[in-house]
């Protein structure tokens, strides 16, 4: 990735076996990047779990680290939004990896994470440990998964198992926000001050 352009977190993921590896460059003060759970039926099945914990940025945020030669995507239509979205997976070990919809905007589930950095600095030619001929750095700082912060978003709360009471202070959207008279997407934006 190009230093000059990193944005608040670096997060470095990859699927169980380690075949497939990424960053996620992401400032989450900017939508569409976001933290949320979804209690839907589909992202239960395709998670194996009773709800998903994901991170939405525009693709474009995403470099694939090593060749994802093990990448397999299923196209999944059947959507309450009626919108399909692709959902990738490693064809090795089976770790869900991306949920992309047709907006170009990409899930990729926090399990997979194995490192946060937060852009502390950026450096200059004027300074010491600045390569020759590199004329600007990221310096980062390692804060774990717990940097991210808590997920402020959650889907489908309508279909959250009894014995999950959800995130305190989260918004709740019985659904999508947009469908069904739910909160407008504006609600995406990470509440100021929200850790």
């Amino acid at each position: 990735m190009s230093n000059a352009n990193h944005s608040e977190f670096l997060i470095r993921s990859s699927c169980l076996c380690s075949s497939i590896k990424f960053e996620i460059d992401v400032d989450l003060s900017k939508p569409p990047a976001l933290i949320s759970l979804c209690h839907c039926s589909n992202c239960k099945k395709f998670t194996g779990s009773v709800f998903q914990t994901t991170l939405t940025f525009l693709g474009t945020s995403l470099e694939f680290t090593s060749p994802p030669t093990t990448l397999k995507s299923y196209v999944d239509r059947n959507q309450a939004s009626k919108n399909p979205l692709t959902r990738q997976f490693c064809l090795t070990c089976g770790s869900s990896l991306f949920c992309i919809d047709a907006k170009g905007e990409v899930e990729s589930y926090l399990g997979l994470v194995d490192s946060v950095l937060i852009r502390e600095s950026n450096t200059t030619d004027a300074d010491d440990d600045v390569a020759d001929g590199e004329t600007n750095r990221t310096k980062w700082k390692e804060v774990g998964l717990e940097g991210l912060g808590r997920p402020w978003l959650e889907f489908y709360a309508k279909d959250r198992v009894k014995w999950c009471e959800g995130v305190q202070g989260s918004v709740k959207a019985p659904t999508k926000p947009g469908l069904e008279g739910n909160p407008p997407f504006e609600s995406r934006v990470r509440p100021e001050g929200w850790h």
